[in-house]
Formats: C-alpha cells, sequence, structure tokens
C-alpha cells in the first residue's frame, strides 16, 4: 500500500516542501540524506526564508511569516514565487498568519513593537487581526488578545485561540481557550 504525504519543513528557516509516495512497509533500509545541502529527490526548497507555514485551502500556496515580528508571504508552491502580503501598510509585525475558511487571512500580532521588551510584545500584546484576501487595505483588527496559536477551522469562519488568564495582568500560569465565529458583514 502507498500513500502520498506532503510536508513542509523549517530546518535553520528555509522552507521546504516535501511530497513523497511512502511505502507503508518496511524500507529497504537506506536513510535518505539530510544535511544543510543535500536532501531526498522528494525535496524541493521553496523558501531561504520564514516560518510558522499554512497551506492554502487549495494546497496550490504556503501562507508564512518571514520572522517572528515580521512581514507576512505567499509562495506558490509550483512556481516558488514569493509575494508579500502585508507590505501595503505599517504594522508592528506577526507571528501568525492563517487563511481562513473563505480565503481571508488571520494574522496575529501587536499594533506596534518594541524590541527591548520582546518578550513582553510576544506573550502580552499581540492580538487578532483580519486581513482582506484582496490586499487592498489594513487588517480589521478583531479587538482580543492571542497568547499563543490561533486555530482556524476549513469549513466555516470559527477561530479558536488561548489567552493567559487577566491577559493585562502579569502572568498567572493559568490559560484560557476562547473560540468564536467572525462575522464579515457590513
Amino acid at each position: 500500500m502507498r500513500t502520498i504525504i506532503y510536508l513542509v519543513l523549517f530546518i535553520s528557516l528555509p522552507v521546504f516542501v516535501c511530497k513523497a509516495q511512502v511505502d507503508l512497509l518496511p524500507l529497504d533500509g537506506k536513510k535518505p540524506v539530510w544535511t544543510d545541502t543535500e536532501y531526498p529527490d522528494y525535496v524541493r526548497q521553496i523558501a531561504h526564508f520564514g516560518e510558522r507555514p499554512d497551506w492554502s485551502h487549495d494546497g496550490k500556496k504556503i501562507l508564512f511569516v518571514g520572522r517572528t515580528f515580521g512581514d507576512v508571504y505567499e509562495v506558490e508552491v509550483e512556481t516558488g514565487i514569493i509575494r508579500p502580503v502585508t507590505h501595503h501598510y505599517y504594522h508592528g509585525g506577526y507571528t501568525r498568519a492563517l487563511y481562513l475558511a473563505n480565503g481571508d487571512i488571520l494574522l496575529s500580532g501587536p499594533r506596534q513593537f518594541n524590541p527591548e521588551k520582546e518578550f513582553e510584545w510576544r506573550r502580552w500584546r499581540c492580538e487578532l487581526w483580519v486581513l482582506d484576501k484582496s490586499l487592498e487595505k489594513a487588517p480589521d483588527r478583531l479587538g482580543t488578545y492571542c497568547f499563543e496559536g490561533p486555530a482556524v477551522s476549513r469549513s466555516k469562519l470559527h477561530i479558536a485561540w488561548t489567552q493567559n488568564y487577566g491577559q493585562e495582568r502579569p502572568p498567572t500560569g493559568r490559560f484560557v481557550i476562547w473560540m468564536a465565529d467572525i462575522d464579515r458583514g457590513g
């Protein structure tokens, strides 16, 4: 029995896409070569930078942040063409970017950024935003903080995220998970 596996790998920040047909039976004992410059034949590097990837719903593009508190980019898997998604407006940088079910983009990041207090800004100041898929304007602020890893539904405008309990106070060590539907109506 064979299956196709798609992986996005981040090894020292470059982006790799793997498409492999894998036997689900024991292999012939040969291990693939993995070094900084050598990869198995089924692996192709598509970017030299980036982190926190998210596949588009059609599997043709990958959304990613260039670096923590950086811009967001989208790469076409087939061509390797990278285009900036957040260069058209001022922002404090992003830590996450995810495709929403309607093609819009959920972003997590602060309104502004102070590099001297990176830990504080990453842990306590990141907010959720929605960027319209047209990329013609700045994103809409959702009015909530996000401590770590937002999650999105692939079938409806439903999201989940975590907050430190009492987000605006010093850390308590307790966290709250929130879920909500996004209403993109006027």
